[in-house]
């Protein structure tokens, strides 16, 4: 991770996953990547279990103690959601208005994204979410807010991927799954010098 501009503070990345718990190993794998000891950087992923819990407060309370505990440390804090989880991240920061970054990666970023009867049924958590996002005013602190997507994802269409007010970033990549494991790997140390380093 050499050669990334950081912030001289520390910092600790809460990375809230979407529905592809099956890439769950990997995803943990990679993210053990990003932490550096070096730029005083920690790396933390959320266990959402979206189809296991299907309450929407318990996941966000989940979250909520994790930025606690980092500020509590003296920590700059920034929320990574990926997918479905997202409209997490998005609904976390509309309590949380100090926190450093809050970046969607091929995320549910719209109140406006419809929903299939299969997605409902395995994360019935997920509709509430997104109601509740319509009800939600989000901060508008520039440069904090920044949604990242490729070029073309037959998941989660460009409409419903971007934040409003977020700054967009594509990635040269296709696909839903694809992307995100690119972001993850190959395409971490652009995605962590934009989010980490922008202002």
């Amino acid at each position: 991770m050499s050669g990334l501009a950081l912030t001289d503070s520390s910092l600790h990345i809460i990375y809230i996953p979407g529905l592809g718990d099956f890439y769950g190993p990997a995803r943990k794998f990679f993210l053990r990547t990003w932490a550096s000891t070096r730029y005083h950087r920690t790396v933390e992923c959320i266990d959402v279990d979206w189809e296991g819990e299907p309450e929407l407060p318990p996941k966000l309370r989940r979250i909520e103690a994790a930025i606690k505990i980092a500020e509590t440390q003296g920590k700059e804090v920034v929320l990574i959601g990926e997918s479905a989880g997202a409209v997490l991240a998005l609904l976390t920061y509309a309590s949380h208005p100090r926190l450093k970054r809050v970046v969607t990666l091929c995320g549910v970023s719209s109140p406006d994204i419809p929903l299939g009867p299969g997605v409902i049924k395995r994360a019935s958590a997920l509709p509430r979410a997104i109601e509740r996002l319509k009800k939600t005013r989000l901060p508008k602190t520039p440069g904090v807010m920044h949604s990242f997507r490729a070029y073309f994802d037959p998941v989660i269409a460009k409409e419903f991927s971007i934040a409003q007010g977020a700054t967009e970033h594509v990635v040269p990549s296709s696909g839903h799954m694809p992307t995100i494991l690119f972001c993850l790997s190959g395409y971490s140390r652009k995605l962590l010098r934009i989010v980490v380093a922008s202002s």
